[in-house]
C-alpha cells in the first residue's frame, strides 16, 4: 500500500493557518468593539453625555426615493457602559436599550464617485427617520483593501450615541453620506431595536 500524502498537506495546511492567523492578532481592532474597548467610567450616566437620535423631519418615503449609490454597513453597536457588543436576536441586528449610550462603528463610500462623503448622517428607519452625525475619516485599510480603491482607506464613521427620544421599535439603519450639496443614502441591510 502506497504512503498517502495527507498528512504532510494537512500540516502544511495547518502551518499556514497558524501564520496567517498570528498576522492578524497583532493588528489593532480598531474596527470592532472589543470589551472593555469603551467605558462611559464608573458612576457616570453614559447617555446623558452622548448625542441623542432626534427626528429628522423626514418621512420614509422621502428617504426611500434618495438617490442610492454608496456601499456602507453598520458594523458594531458596543455598549458604552460595559465594552460588550450589543447584538439582537437575529443576524445583521443591534439592541438599543433608552437610557443607555452606545459607541455605532461602520464604513460608508460614495461608490458612484470612488470618494468617501465628507459628512456622514447614521439614520434609523421607522414610521418617522431619526438621525444623528457620526465622525468620518477613520482609517479603514480593509474597505480599500477589499474594494481596491486607495480612497476608502479613510471610509471608517463612529458614532456615540444615546436612543432615548426614539420610540420603542425596531428600525432599518441607513446611512446617508453628503459630498457637498449632495446627499446619497445606503440601506445599511442592518436593524437596531429600540426598547
Amino acid at each position: 500500500m502506497a504512503p498517502t500524502k495527507f498528512p504532510r498537506i494537512a500540516l502544511a495546511l495547518l502551518a499556514l493557518a497558524g501564520v496567517v492567523l498570528t498576522g492578524c492578532s497583532g493588528q489593532p481592532d480598531q474596527y470592532i468593539g472589543k470589551p472593555g474597548a469603551v467605558s462611559a467610567g464608573p458612576g457616570q450616566d453614559a447617555a446623558a453625555d452622548v448625542a441623542q437620535f432626534a427626528d429628522i423631519g423626514m418621512a420614509a418615503d422621502a428617504l426611500l426615493a434618495m438617490p442610492v449609490g454608496a456601499t456602507c454597513s453598520l458594523e458594531s453597536v458596543v455598549s458604552m457602559a460595559n465594552g460588550q457588543p450589543s447584538p439582537g436576536e437575529t443576524p445583521n441586528s443591534y439592541l438599543a436599550r433608552r437610557g443607555s449610550a452606545y459607541r455605532m462603528i461602520g464604513f460608508a463610500t460614495n461608490s458612484q464617485s470612488g470618494t468617501v462623503p465628507a459628512s456622514v448622517r447614521i439614520v434609523l428607519l421607522g414610521g418617522t427617520a431619526w438621525g444623528i452625525e457620526a465622525r468620518t475619516g477613520l482609517e479603514r485599510p480593509d474597505v480599500a483593501d477589499y474594494f481596491r480603491v486607495p480612497a476608502f482607506s479613510s471610509a471608517g464613521y463612529q458614532a456615540d450615541a444615546g436612543f432615548d427620544d426614539v420610540p420603542p421599535g425596531e428600525y432599518r439603519v441607513f446611512v446617508i453620506g453628503t459630498d457637498g450639496s449632495t446627499e446619497v443614502a445606503c440601506p445599511s441591510h442592518h436593524r437596531v431595536l429600540v426598547q
